[in-house]
């Protein structure tokens, strides 16, 4: 087919900007899909705007996570998917907020016709959130706690729910606490009722895990989330923080630290993603691939709750003012998805 430039997000000397990119011939099990909605991911984009302001550095792409129609197929196969497909994609460099993506067939998922594709276009945090808590390594009726309700935090605090833990999750921002409280997570207003509810749920012992899933982390934040544990609990790093590590704390409950990598087993292994050889379902039974994919079927199924967490729906032409308010306001913002249809190619 024919291959016109397609227009790109990218970070230029710290602001985003539109710039046009030529396609390249479709490689072996690559999906071409045209992009109808792409998610924001806050943390990770606006850490881009920051990492990215020298002149003397490339455009750096935005964006990790898309929804839209599939349009082309590569040779030796493309894991049974159709021209017309709607799917869910995730995984910088293949994904970005572009107006045609070129996926590995197994960072896609196709999308129940039910499930609104604003909603598929998060599957990139949803899988994220997901390979976290599995690293958490949680199992019924144990306690979690969440630290921070931006997306990643609140699906999280979600999957707990599903899974049958005993789920209590706090935040700063009111609003951000309010729209959990809608979805089902148990809220606590101040870190002294977080303690006391900990408490009350662990009979005294502390929490199973706490999940940290905040964009910075100081010493004293992580001090007093290690206190929550029980002996020999376990403390996820979720997302973008920074940590300087509170040793007397994490010693004294002999607490497990685990910095949770992006969407799950695959990640950054260029002959699972590039090439497509997958891991054997027997033994790495949660690839990145299959965390979408059930990511996609939860939120289909209704089990996860999408809908109140979909704050910001906005054309992508309005990109430049939507980055400069998630900057100045993150507090008012929870999931942001740019809507690409009067872009498509």
């Amino acid at each position: 087919m024919e291959r016109s430039p397609v227009r790109q997000l990218v970070v230029i000397e710290g602001r985003p900007e539109w710039r046009n990119v030529e396609l390249s011939p479709l490689k072996p099990k690559f999906l071409r899909v045209r992009t109808l909605f792409s998610g924001v991911s806050q943390g990770t984009e606006l850490l881009a705007f920051e990492l990215n302001a020298s002149p003397d550095l490339p455009p750096h792409p935005l964006g990790y996570q898309v929804a839209g129609e599939v349009i082309e197929l590569g040779s030796e196969g493309a894991g049974g998917f159709q021209v017309g497909d709607r799917v869910a994609c995730y995984g910088a460099p293949y994904v970005s907020h572009s107006q045609v993506v070129d996926v590995p067939y197994l960072l896609a998922t196709r999308v129940p016709h039910a499930m609104p594709l604003p909603h598929a276009a998060f599957c990139g945090l949803g899988a994220i959130a997901l390979h976290a808590f599995r690293v958490a390594r949680l199992s019924l009726g144990e306690v979690a706690v969440v630290i921070g309700l931006g997306m990643l935090g609140n699906l999280i605090a979600q999957f707990g729910r599903i899974a049958g833990c005993r789920v209590v999750a706090t935040d700063l921002a009111q609003s951000r606490a309010e729209i959990a409280r809608s979805v089902g997570i148990e809220v606590a207003p101040s870190w002294d009722s977080l303690v006391d509810r900990v408490k009350g749920f662990s009979m005294g012992n502390g929490a199973d895990a706490v999940f940290l899933a905040v964009n910075r982390c100081s010493e004293e934040l992580l001090r007093r989330a290690t206190e929550l544990l029980r002996l020999r609990g376990r403390l996820v790093i979720v997302g973008t923080a920074d940590a300087q590590l509170p040793r007397e704390a994490l010693f004294a409950r002999e607490a497990e630290l685990i910095v949770s990598r992006a969407g799950g087993p695959g990640r950054y292994d260029s002959n699972y993603e590039t090439a497509c050889v997958d891991y054997p379902y027997g033994y790495v039974r949660w690839t990145e691939g299959r965390n979408v994919a059930e990511y996609v079927r939860l939120a289909a199924e209704g089990a996860l709750q999408v809908t109140p967490l979909l704050t910001d729906l906005v054309p992508v032409s309005e990109f430049a003012k939507t980055y400069e308010s998630l900057s100045s306001a993150p507090e008012k913002h929870l999931g942001v998805v740019f809507d690409w249809r009067e872009e498509s190619v």
